[in-house]
């Protein structure tokens, strides 16, 4: 670096940092002015709130006594409907005991179609299982068909393939001499062994 930026970096520097103590020895006075208008205005509170809690502590009301008579003649009337319906059930529960156990009978079976919701039921099987299940036969059976297909074609095409050969070696059997044919017989035989 050159001496004149050097010197003139370092009075914007000192510019700046003067500047930024300046603005923070204002913030410092900010902030202990605001501490003190906070204290004030905490003791202000304090005040109010102990002026309220004597004023608080002085009220008193008084009411006045219910009557009760309506309220104990309602429940005792309900108490005694409970009381009748609790003796009732008491009176069936212990017929019931006296009469003795009955025999549990277990019944295994398979239902087909249900004994209750069967609307509902036949709502979910024939709106939707019944489309559903044709669809996905529909899409085997286009599957397996496609399958086939495929594999009649690329059978056709091995046959093209072979009959070529067969039409190439037949014309080139017929156009060679004996020592020629001779040699494809045993290439041929060689071929048949391998296989």
């Amino acid at each position: 670096m050159k001496k004149e930026e050097t010197h003139m970096d370092e009075a914007v520097l000192t510019d700046v940092l003067t500047n930024l103590t300046e603005e923070s020895k204002a913030i410092k006075n900010f902030i202990e002015k605001q501490q003190k208008v906070i204290g004030e205005k905490d003791q202000e509170i304090k005040n109010l709130v102990s002026d309220f809690e004597q004023k608080y502590k002085s009220i008193q009301v008084i009411a006045p006594k219910p009557d009760m008579t309506t309220t104990n003649t309602a429940l005792d009337q309900s108490l005694n409907k409970i009381n009748s319906t609790l003796e009732a059930k008491l009176v069936n529960i212990k017929q019931s005991i006296e009469a003795g156990p009955k025999p549990i009978t277990r019944h295994f079976r398979l239902l087909l179609f249900p004994e209750t919701n069967a609307g509902y039921y036949y709502k979910i099987v024939f709106s939707r299982l019944i489309p559903w299940s044709f669809l996905f036969m529909v899409a085997i059976y286009l599957f397996h068909i496609g399958d086939k297909t495929i594999e009649a074609w690329q059978s056709h095409q091995y046959n093209q393939e072979g009959q070529t050969c067969i039409r190439a070696w037949n014309y080139l059997y017929q156009r060679e001499g004996k020592a020629g044919r001779k040699a494809m017989d045993k290439a041929l035989a060689t071929a048949e062994k391998n296989e």
